[in-house]
C-alpha cells in the first residue's frame, strides 16, 4: 500500500485471480469501492481524510465458491499536508573561480514561508535548466541544514570545468516531499586563470616604490603564468577602462604559483597619483581576470584597494578574529537587506562571504565585542528600524557558538538605536553596552549580567539626535564614561559615570557645525584621553586636548575634504603615536592626520576611495603588523579594503 499525499494506492497480491469476480475494499467498517475490473490496484480519494485520523482498510473478494473471509486489517493516516515552501527567487552568484562557484540564496519555509524547509536540492548543468528537464539532470547537490525563512544560505560547487559556463536553479522540500516550483536560474561561467588578489605597493624612502603580488599559476593553481601585462591610469582601472589604461613595460619570468612577484616603478609615470592594475597571460594568449588595484601617492602611506561585494546597502563595518585563527574577520551591517554578513579571512588577504544571518529592521552599526566569558568574540547590532512588523527598535546580539556562527538575542532598545559602544561601567568585568536612542535623544545603558544577557536599559538624556559616542575614562577615576556628539543641537555631551554604570550628564562643548561621529585616545601622550569629532557642515575635524580632570580645553581644528562623516583614531604608521582616518562622503576620499606625539597633526593625504564614504573601521586584515582600513559606503552593496603597504624606515 502506497500514501501519496491524501491518496491511498492498495495494490492486492492475490493468487490466481483470474477466478475472481468482484473485489469490495472497506473503510472503517463501511464498504468504500466495488471493483469488477483488472488490474486490481484500487484509489481512495482523500475526501474522507480531512482529519489526519487513523483509518482501518480490509477488504474480501468474490469467487464462484461465494465470498471469502475478510482480509487482515491495515492501518492508514492519510498525511493532508498540501502547502509547498515559497519558490525562492534571489538565487545569485556570490564569486567564481577557475573550478567552483559559490551560490547564496534566501531561506523558505516548510509551509510557504512558515517553518523551516526539510532541505534544498541543487542542481547544476551546461545547459539551461527548466522544470521540463529537472528530472533529468543528475548533477546535483543536497543541503540539509535548518534555516530559518530569510536567513541567507551559501554553497560552493567544486570540481567544475574551467572555463566553462554553467547554469545553476533549486528547489526547496518540505518532510512530505512537497516541493516548490523551479527557482530563477543563474549562469556564471568558471574564470580562465585564477585572478590575482594581493597587488599591493611597498615603498621607503631610499628605493623605488615596488608593485608586489603571488603569482597565481596557470589554470589549476599549479605552474605558473607565460607573462603578466601591467597597466596603470589616474582612475582606479577596471574592465571598462583596461584598454585606455597605460601599459608598464616589464620583462619579468613568472614564477611558480604561490612564489612573489615584484617590480619596480622606475619610470616617470607623468601622474601624480596613479592605480595599478595587473593580468596575467598563459601560453596560448588568454587573459586572467583583472586584479585588485594598487595605488600610489606621494608620501610614506600606500593603498591596494579590494573591493567586496555584500547584499544590501551597507551601513556599518567592523573586525575581529571571529573564529580564533589569528586573523582578522569582517562583519557588516547590511541596512536594506535587514542582514548581518560575515567575511572570513582566510590569509593571504584572501575574504571570503561566508554567511549572511537576518538581525531586525535596518541594521545600522555593528561592534564586535566579547559578551561573555567563552573567549570567542561576539557581534552586537542596532536595529535602526522602519517596518513596523519585524524586529525594529531593537538590539541584537549573536553570541559566538565558536566557530563564527552565532545564535542571535533581541533586546528592546526604546526608538531609534543608532551607534553602540561596549565597555565595562559597572567595573564587573563584563562588556555593558551604551547606546545611542536617536529619536528619544538619550543614551541607553545596558548592563550585562554576565552570561552575555542584557538587563533592561536606563536612559539618560543628552541633546538633540545623539548620532556619535565614544567610550572612556576622561576623567582619570578608574571608570568608564561617555561622550556623545549631538547632530541636531551641535555641541558634545559628556557623562560621567559614578562607577556603578550610572552617570551625570552634562554639555561639554558647544558647536552649531553639526558634529557626527567622535572617537578619543591620547594624542599627546600624557596620559589622559582626548577627543576629536567631525563638523559635517564645516568640512573640518575638532580636537579638544583633555587637561587630566575630564576637561577639555585645548581645541584645534583642520581642514578636510567636503562633508567629513566618520572618524577613527588609530596608529596607523606604526610609531607608535596615535593618528586620526577620516572619511570625507562628499568628496569619495579618506583623509588620514599623522600625529605628532604633541596633540597636534600632520597635515593630511587625502586618498581616493570608490564610493562616498559611511563608515570605517581599522584592522591588520593582512597581518603584515600594520593597520588597514574597511570603509562602507553610502548607497553601494560592498565595501573596500584598503590595504596599509607601510615600510618602516
Amino acid at each position: 500500500m502506497d500514501v501519496v499525499q491524501n491518496t491511498v494506492q492498495v495494490i492486492l497480491n492475490l493468487s490466481d485471480s483470474s477466478t475472481i469476480s468482484q473485489i469490495e475494499l472497506y473503510l472503517d467498517d463501511s464498504i468504500l469501492i466495488i471493483s469488477n475490473s483488472h488490474p486490481w490496484n484500487l484509489n481512495l480519494e482523500t475526501i474522507v481524510y480531512s482529519d489526519n485520523s487513523e483509518h482501518k482498510i480490509y477488504c474480501r473478494l468474490l469467487r464462484s465458491s461465494g465470498f471469502s473471509e475478510f482480509s487482515d486489517t491495515i492501518s492508514v493516516i492519510v498525511n493532508n499536508d498540501k502547502v509547498k515552501p515559497a519558490r525562492i527567487n534571489d538565487l545569485t552568484v556570490l564569486r567564481s573561480t577557475y573550478s567552483s562557484i559559490v551560490l547564496e540564496w534566501s531561506a523558505t519555509g516548510d509551509d510557504s514561508l512558515d517553518g523551516v524547509a526539510n532541505h534544498y536540492v541543487v542542481k547544476y548543468n551546461k545547459d539551461p535548466i527548466t522544470e521540463g528537464n529537472w528530472n533529468d539532470i543528475s548533477t546535483s547537490l543536497t543541503v540539509t541544514q535548518d534555516y530559518l525563512p530569510y536567513d541567507l544560505v551559501s554553497l560552493e560547487i567544486f570540481e567544475l570545468d574551467f572555463e566553462s559556463r554553467y547554469y545553476f536553479a533549486l528547489k526547496a522540500y518540505d518532510e512530505n516531499n512537497n516541493v516548490t516550483f523551479l527557482s530563477n536560474s543563474v549562469v556564471r561561467e568558471t574564470d580562465e586563470i585564477p585572478p590575482i588578489l594581493d597587488l599591493g605597493v611597498v615603498h621607503s624612502s631610499d628605493s623605488y616604490p615596488k608593485i608586489t603580488w603571488t603569482s597565481p599559476g596557470s589554470e589549476t593553481n599549479l605552474g605558473y603564468p607565460y607573462k603578466y601585462e601591467i597597466r596603470y591610469h589616474a582612475v582606479p582601472i577596471n574592465e571598462n577602462n583596461w584598454n585606455q589604461s597605460i601599459e608598464y613595460p616589464n620583462e619579468i619570468n613568472p614564477k611558480q604559483a604561490g612564489s612573489l612577484e615584484s617590480i619596480e616603478v622606475t619610470d616617470n609615470l607623468n601622474i601624480e597619483s596613479c592605480y595599478f592594475g595587473i593580468k596575467s597571460i598563459d601560453k596560448s594568449g588568454n587573459y586572467g581576470p583583472i586584479s585588485n588595484t594598487a595605488y600610489i601617492k606621494s608620501g610614506i602611506l600606500f593603498y591596494s584597494s579590494q573591493v567586496i561585494d555584500v547584499k544590501g546597502f551597507v551601513a556599518d563595518v567592523c573586525a575581529g578574529d571571529l573564529n580564533n585563527d589569528g586573523l582578522m574577520d569582517i562583519a557588516t551591517a547590511d541596512e536594506i537587506s535587514s542582514r548581518i554578513s560575515i567575511i572570513m579571512n582566510n590569509g593571504n588577504s584572501n575574504l571570503y562571504k561566508s554567511l549572511g544571518l537576518y538581525s531586525g529592521d535596518r541594521p545600522e552599526e555593528i561592534i564586535a565585542v566579547h559578551m561573555n566569558d567563552d573567549n570567542y568574540l561576539d557581534l552586537v547590532v542596532a536595529n535602526y528600524g522602519s517596518v513596523p512588523s519585524t524586529p525594529r527598535d531593537y538590539i541584537a546580539v549573536f553570541i559566538n557558538n565558536g566557530n563564527a556562527t552565532f545564535q542571535r538575542f533581541l533586546y528592546n532598545a526604546d526608538d531609534t538605536p543608532n551607534k553602540i559602544s561596549g565597555a565595562d561601567f559597572d567595573n564587573d568585568g563584563d562588556t555593558d553596552l551604551a547606546v545611542t536612542s536617536s529619536y528619544k535623544d538619550s543614551i541607553l545603558i545596558f548592563t550585562n549580567n554576565g552570561s552575555g544577557e542584557l538587563n533592561p536599559f536606563v536612559a539618560y538624556n543628552v541633546g538633540d539626535f545623539p548620532i556619535g559616542i565614544s567610550t572612556s575614562d576622561f576623567d582619570y577615576d578608574g571608570d568608564i564614561d561617555i561622550v556623545v556628539a549631538n547632530w541636531e543641537s551641535g555641541g558634545i555631551s559628556y557623562l560621567k559615570n559614578n562607577g556603578n554604570a550610572t552617570f551625570i550628564t552634562h554639555q561639554l562643548i558647544d558647536t552649531n557645525e553639526r558634529p557626527k561621529s567622535i572617537c578619543s585616545n591620547d594624542f599627546n601622550l600624557d596620559g589622559y584621553i582626548d577627543i576629536a569629532f567631525t563638523n559635517h557642515w564645516s568640512d573640518n575635524i575638532s580636537v579638544y586636548l583633555n587637561n587630566g580632570s575630564g576637561d577639555f580645553v585645548s581645541k584645534t581644528d583642520y581642514s578636510t575634504e567636503n562633508l567629513p562623516s566618520c572618524i577613527k583614531a588609530a596608529d596607523i604608521n606604526n610609531d607608535y603615536i596615535i593618528d586620526l582616518i577620516v572619511g570625507n562622503e562628499g568628496s569619495n576620499s579618506i583623509s588620514v592626520y599623522l600625529g605628532t606625539g604633541s596633540g597636534d597633526f600632520q597635515e593630511s593625504d587625502f586618498y581616493s576611495t570608490t564610493g562616498s564614504p559611511r563608515q570605517l573601521s581599522i584592522a591588520d586584515i593582512d597581518s603584515d603588523g600594520d593597520k588597514d582600513i574597511i570603509t562602507t559606503y553610502y548607497e553601494m552593496q560592498s565595501i573596500e579594503l584598503l590595504t596599509n603597504t607601510l615600510i618602516e624606515n
